[in-house]
């Protein structure tokens, strides 16, 4: 998932940014905002910041809120 795309999966990308502290809103877009905070996440979680929601940083969303 990647800058331009939406949807339900987008707004889930954003809703679960929002539960580990990172705000963004939950407008189903990824725009710029939504790139910049999934840059921040990634470079908190030590993955590569490229703003780019693959497997790792999949991975790192679902892992990184356990107990939330």
């Amino acid at each position: 998932m990647r800058r331009g795309d939406c949807g339900d999966a987008v707004t889930f990308l954003q809703e679960r940014l929002t539960v580990l502290g990172f705000s963004v809103s939950a407008d189903g877009q990824f725009g710029p905002g939504t790139e910049r905070v999934v840059k921040d996440f990634q470079t908190s979680r030590g993955l590569t910041a490229d703003g780019i929601v693959g497997a790792e940083t999949w991975a790192a969303l679902v892992e990184g809120g356990i107990g939330d």
